[in-house]
C-alpha cells in the first residue's frame, strides 16, 4: 500500500497480522487487520463482523486468550488506533472482562485490563496487590497519576484547576508505586517527569505565599525553564 499518511500505523497493522498467520482461531480478525491495512474499511468490517460471530460461540477459555492476547498488544501498540474497534471491545472484550472476574477472582489478568481499558481505578489496585510483581497495572496508575497532575496543573502559568496539595499527594503515591517497577528505563522515564511535575506544583506553593503577581516571571527569575501550553479563552 502507498502511505500517504500515518505510515506506521498501517506498517504496524501489517506486522501484527503477519504475526498471527498461523493462529487459525484469529483467522477473520486477521483479515480484518489485512484489510484495514489496505484501506477496505467496508470489507475490513465484515471480516471483524465474522469475527465476532465466532467469538461469542466460542468457549470461554478461548475467548479469555484472545482478550488477554489483543489487550497486551493494544497496550504495547499505543499509537496503533484499529486494534480494538468499538463493536469487538462492546460484544467480546468487555463482557469477557467483566465475566472473568467473577469466575476467577483469584487471576489478576482481568483486574489489570479493566482497570486500563474500562477506566477501573479499584480493578488496577486489586491487579497490584495480588500481584506484588504485576508491572503494567503499576505502570499504568503511575501514568494516570502524572495525567492527572499534568490536567491540574496546564492552565498554568495563570491558574491551577485542583488542589495542589492533593496534586503533591498523588505525586508522592505515584512516587512510591514507580519504586515497584522493574525496569529501570521506564522507572527512569516515569521519575523525570514526575520531579518536573511536582517541582512545578511546589513552586506555584511557594508563588502563592510570595505576594508576587506574575508567576512565569518569577519562574524566570528563579531560573526555571518551564514550557507552557497555551490556553484560550472564549467569551460566551
Amino acid at each position: 500500500m502507498n502511505y500517504y499518511w500515518n505510515k506506521g500505523h498501517f506498517e504496524s497493522l501489517l506486522e501484527i497480522a503477519q504475526g498471527i498467520e498461523s493462529v487459525e482461531y484469529l483467522a477473520h480478525y486477521r483479515e480484518y487487520l489485512l484489510l484495514r491495512e489496505k484501506g477496505l474499511r467496508k470489507q475490513a468490517l465484515e471480516s471483524l463482523r465474522l469475527f465476532i460471530t465466532q467469538m461469542k460461540n466460542a468457549d470461554f477459555d478461548t475467548q479469555k486468550k484472545f482478550t488477554n492476547w489483543i489487550l497486551h498488544i493494544d497496550w504495547t501498540n499505543r499509537s496503533v488506533h484499529s486494534l480494538l474497534p468499538h463493536p469487538l471491545f462492546e460484544g467480546i472484550i468487555k463482557p469477557c472482562l467483566q465475566k472473568w472476574k467473577m469466575e476467577e477472582p483469584g487471576d489478576p489478568a482481568p483486574y489489570r485490563w479493566a482497570g486500563i481499558f474500562l477506566w477501573e481505578q479499584d480493578s488496577l489496585e486489586k491487579a497490584c496487590a495480588m500481584d506484588r510483581d504485576e508491572q503494567i497495572a503499576r505502570q499504568a496508575m503511575v501514568h494516570r497519576a502524572i495525567e492527572d497532575i499534568r490536567f491540574d496543573a496546564h492552565h498554568l502559568p495563570y491558574c491551577y484547576l485542583g488542589d495542589p496539595q492533593e496534586s503533591l499527594a498523588l505525586g508522592r503515591r505515584a512516587k512510591r508505586i514507580m519504586d515497584e517497577l522493574q525496569d529501570p528505563d521506564i522507572r527512569k522515564r516515569f521519575e523525570k517527569i514526575l520531579t518536573l511535575e511536582m517541582q512545578l506544583i511546589e513552586d506555584w506553593c511557594e508563588f502563592k505565599k510570595s505576594g508576587e503577581e506574575d508567576f512565569n516571571k518569577w519562574c524566570v527569575n528563579l531560573g526555571r525553564n518551564y514550557h507552557w501550553i497555551k490556553a484560550y479563552y472564549y467569551d460566551p
